[in-house]
């Protein structure tokens, strides 16, 4: 009996001491790192969270502010003005062409950027041994994952977890409103232009064109060959959009209306080319995507709005 209590004992020592080496590791600053997989499928680890951020994405900005870590950027592109003060940090380029000196001058522990153009350029951060992170969303599942993901790097994980609560049930919201509408008035076929000239669009594998089917409408280029491509004008003069959305300053509704064989289409003939949607709530997929895709709909069915308000 003595020697299985002196056995017993030894054991408990040993536990304990495993458990304070542990904690003193942790005091030292050798915690468990803050890992994530980014969208180029690089594990990113940071020993604490970052704290000196450039930022080439204009989304992922507007997802840092919204979980409270503006003071962590140090440096942002040209296009990421929202919220406003992000215009009064250190420029370090355009969207499409990012100065990699600029970036390095500020010594960031994080450099946040996304797909598209961007793509080629995480691979010249690496070669300059500038730690980066890549978030590119296809879906809205995608913007949940950013915002969690980006969340660990910045130490954020309860604000992360708390702000994609709730969207989820803002979208579920708009969802429920959509089938209703759709329901109520038939779903309505709809073009959303992103670019005059050429004509490009959104299509299926893209986070706007789930939205607009979320919203209960029919997306005419669902089919097109990439999420955002470019599509022939007689394409969409014969799948007749009851619904014309145009997400840029390049044209209003009399420029549309007045391509060849244009005049044909019900948007047109109806007068619904809306040309007053703010095109980042709807292009970027950031936390303000809810309050876009409840802009679309209610440009899409007006008569819900209207009956709402009676």
């Amino acid at each position: 009996m003595k020697r299985n209590l002196q056995t017993f004992m030894i054991a408990v020592c040993l536990a304990l001491a495993v458990a304070c080496g542990k904690e003193a590791r942790e005091a030292e600053g050798e915690a468990s790192p803050l890992t994530i997989t980014d969208d180029r499928g690089i594990s990113v680890s940071l020993q604490e969270p970052a704290k000196r951020v450039v930022c080439l994405s204009p989304e992922a900005g507007e997802i840092i502010c919204a979980l409270g870590k503006q003071d962590v950027l140090v440096g942002v592109v040209r296009e990421c003005d929202y919220p406003p003060q992000l215009s009064q940090l250190p420029l370090v380029g355009s969207f499409s062409n990012p100065s990699i000196e600029s970036i390095a001058s500020l010594e960031p522990d994080l450099t946040v950027l996304t797909g598209l153009e961007q793509k080629s350029f995480g691979e010249r951060l690496t070669s300059w041994n500038i730690p980066s992170a890549s978030f590119y969303a296809r879906s809205i599942a995608d913007l949940y994952a950013n915002i969690e993901r980006l969340g660990v790097l910045l130490g954020t994980q309860e604000e992360a977890g708390g702000l994609t609560r709730e969207l989820k049930a803002r979208f579920a919201e708009l969802k429920r409103a959509g089938e209703e509408a759709a329901l109520k008035y038939g779903r309505r076929r709809v073009f959303v232009e992103i670019s005059p000239d050429p004509i490009m669009t959104v299509a299926e594998g893209s986070f706007v064109h789930e939205l607009v089917e979320l919203v209960g409408a029919v997306n005419i280029a669902e089919d097109m060959p990439r999420e955002y491509s470019r599509i022939d004008p007689e394409m969409v003069i014969s799948a007749d959009p009851q619904v014309i959305i145009v997400l840029h300053q390049m044209a209003d509704a009399q420029t549309v209306s007045a391509r060849s064989g244009f005049g044909e289409i019900s948007a047109v003939v109806n007068r619904r080319i809306i040309t007053d949607l703010d095109p980042d709530i709807i292009l970027r997929a950031s936390p303000r995507l809810i309050d876009g895709g409840w802009a679309l709909f209610e440009a899409i069915y007006p008569e819900w709005r209207d009956e709402e308000n009676n």
